[in-house]
């Protein structure tokens, strides 16, 4: 493989993640600002700003990785529900696993102890401000899941025909 046809690959490749980087850029400073605004007074963040748009470029990348992969598709000749409802079991399965190791690490490198991480992830469990975030990120994701089979069933192409140009409505007398 050459360099050029290398940097092309790397090119093509940024090109097909940027509508979910983008798309997940936007959505997860906004639930990050809508959740800040639930936050009592003096509530620390678990995240900055530049963290969440590190997480949604790498989130960007990771959910284009992870479509090429055989299991993800194994609804790819039914209909698109079946495919959509696959596609979201996986990724909330997903949301929750990364809640739970990113938690589980921030609380063990603050408690350096087992017990007390388990303590806590069971008190965070109850709390109203994760179960409100973990809803809108769960109905981003819908939205993203939606939205990319819809295209990948219609195609690409027929979906800016459909959006960008103009109808020829033709009138019956």
């Amino acid at each position: 493989m050459t360099l050029s046809s290398l940097f092309k690959k790397i090119i093509d490749e940024i090109i097909l993640a940027l509508p979910a980087i983008a798309f997940f850029l936007l959505s997860f400073q906004w639930i990050y600002y809508s959740i800040g605004l639930d936050l009592p007074p003096r509530e620390i963040r678990y995240f900055t700003p530049l963290t969440v748009t590190i997480a949604s470029l790498v989130l960007g990348k990771v959910l284009i990785i992870i479509n090429t992969m055989p299991f993800i598709n194994i609804f790819y000749k039914k209909p698109l529900i079946c495919s959509i409802l696959w596609k979201m079991f996986l990724y909330i399965i997903g949301i929750f696993l990364v809640w739970g190791l990113d938690a589980s690490i921030k609380l063990y490198y603050k408690y350096r102890s087992f017990d007390v991480v388990f303590i806590k992830l069971q008190a965070e469990l109850h709390s109203k401000i994760l179960w409100a975030s973990l809803g809108w990120i769960i109905y981003v994701f819908f939205i993203f899941v939606v939205f990319s089979e819809f295209t990948r069933a219609v195609s690409a192409q027929r979906i800016i025909l459909l959006l960008f140009k103009k109808p020829q409505i033709k009138v019956e007398k």
